[in-house]
């Protein structure tokens, strides 16, 4: 299972459910700190803790607020996605980030979205993974670039192979720019 960080759930993924510290039905106070299940899944932690916020929230309303978060994240993954350029990769790399944190709620609140079927999630991680690889092609040129430095590597040889990952980026972000669109099948 992913991990999300617990500094990526900001203040404003919990406003729907009341202020840190409020009453919990049990009489207790929330701490602030996001709860992990036994084996430090958030995703479990963050379930449970809207399990017991729902206590204060009619079934509709949490609905209708969960939504609406949802639809404000979608609605910044779009804004990215149409801002994206090919010849820039952090801007794929940012599209990346705000659609993995929209996944992220997608996947906790799974249990509360019937649009959210597995085949959904899934293709969601595919779309999600195109964008990894990006990234992940990016860190490498760096990497190696810094090597190159280093080390007393002959030029020719390291020319072609940094060519052949920079042809292999390319096919990359070509890959994804032939699936960017299936975005708006994730969320209606």
């Amino acid at each position: 299972m992913n991990r999300i960080a617990v500094a990526e759930l900001t203040p404003e993924a919990f406003a729907p459910f009341g202020e840190v510290g409020a009453p919990f039905a049990d009489g207790g106070h929330g701490s602030g700190d996001v709860a992990l299940d036994s084996d430090g899944s958030i995703i479990a932690g963050f379930r449970a803790e809207l399990r017991e916020r729902r206590k204060w929230c009619t079934r509709s309303r949490t609905r209708t607020l969960l939504l609406r978060a949802l639809d404000r994240a979608f609605t910044g993954v779009k804004r990215l996605r149409r801002r994206v350029n090919p010849n820039n990769t952090a801007t794929i790399h940012r599209t990346r980030v705000a659609f993995k944190r929209f996944r992220y709620m997608v996947e906790a609140l799974a249990t509360m979205l019937p649009e959210a079927t597995k085949k959904r999630r899934a293709d969601m991680q595919h779309y999600q993974a195109l964008m990894g690889d990006i990234q992940d092609m990016e860190v490498l040129l760096a990497t190696l670039r810094k090597f190159f430095k280093k080390n007393e590597i002959k030029q020719e040889s390291a020319r072609r192979f940094h060519e052949e990952l920079l042809r292999r980026r390319q096919w990359l972000v070509q890959t994804y720019l032939d699936a960017a669109d299936q975005l708006n099948d994730f969320w209606p």
